[in-house]
């Protein structure tokens, strides 16, 4: 029973981690971005499972730990970006560039296709086809090492790095109640005398 219950506080810990780890692949500069899908999705599952697991007998569970992990997750994409960039990125003075093209699918659709060049690097920054957007120098965030997309300076912020900390703590101190608080029993039913 114990082993049992060791393995799902593992598991939910795990599944924690993945959740906060969606928001991370959600900026992913690269086709990594399509394992934000499955690690979302199987974190969410997970993190409802082991939760309903570790707390036998309490109703609604399931549904509570469901919504809540897509709302970490929803809130991880909005904050991990900018932790990472914060550690490991730099400002600098880029360049973007767009060329106008007609939609091969419908001819009456304008799309564009922007570049973005700093320096020496190239770094991927997703702004949508269909957006024509202000073009020529700009600041920017820049992973040298090209692992996550590029951001405009106000995507990157203690706010931001402070909300991330926050998600990681609540994780944490979840996870730590659910699999240290003693479970209910449900009272066993008498039988005929």
């Amino acid at each position: 029973m114990r082993s049992r219950r060791a393995l799902w506080g593992w598991l939910l810990a795990l599944s924690t981690a993945c959740l906060l780890l969606g928001g991370f692949l959600y900026k992913v500069a690269s086709a990594w971005t399509l394992l934000l899908i499955p690690v979302a999705l199987g974190g969410v599952v997970l993190f409802a499972l082991a939760s309903a697991k570790l707390r036998p007998g309490s109703s609604g569970v399931f549904l509570v730990a469901l919504f809540a992990g897509i709302l970490v997750v929803g809130a991880s994409v909005f904050t991990a970006h900018s932790v990472w960039l914060s550690a490991v990125g730099e400002q600098r003075q880029c360049e973007l560039t767009e060329r106008e093209y007609k939609d091969p699918k419908r001819a009456n659709r304008t799309l564009y296709e922007h570049t973005l060049t700093c320096g020496d690097l190239k770094p991927q920054w997703d702004v949508p086809q269909n957006l024509a957007i202000k073009t020529g120098p700009r600041t920017m965030v820049v992973d040298s090492a090209n692992v996550v997309q590029a951001a405009s300076p106000e995507e990157v912020s203690a706010g931001r790095n402070w909300g991330f900390a926050a998600l990681a703590l609540l994780g944490s101190v979840y996870v730590l109640l659910v699999v240290l608080l003693p479970v209910r029993r449900q009272p066993a039913e008498r039988g005929a005398q």
